[in-house]
């Protein structure tokens, strides 16, 4: 069981709830500016962030494990406020 968090840097860090000798998993550098939502898939293998990315995506979509992008979302021209994942395909 893992818990995700977002700061104000655009740092996205993966944390284990189950092993206290491993607390932090995964560090990973997502976005320019700050990281406003977090979203796990319903497998706990992906993980959708938006916040402010700056002239990039202000969207991604990685992997929890590796931290490997699987997409950006793009086209807004502001920072997303919020993200959710869809439980089914399409995500």
């Amino acid at each position: 069981s893992f818990v995700a968090s977002g700061d104000q840097g655009g740092v996205v860090r993966v944390w284990s709830c189950t092993n206290p000798n491993h607390i932090l998993k995964k560090e990973m550098q997502l976005l320019p500016g700050p990281v406003l939502d977090v979203d796990w898939d319903k497998d706990s293998k992906r993980i959708i962030v938006g916040g402010d990315g700056g002239k990039s995506a202000h969207a991604k979509c990685v992997m929890a494990e590796t931290g490997s992008t699987l997409g950006e979302i793009t086209g807004n021209t502001k920072p997303v406020q919020a993200v959710a994942y869809r439980p089914t395909k399409p995500f």
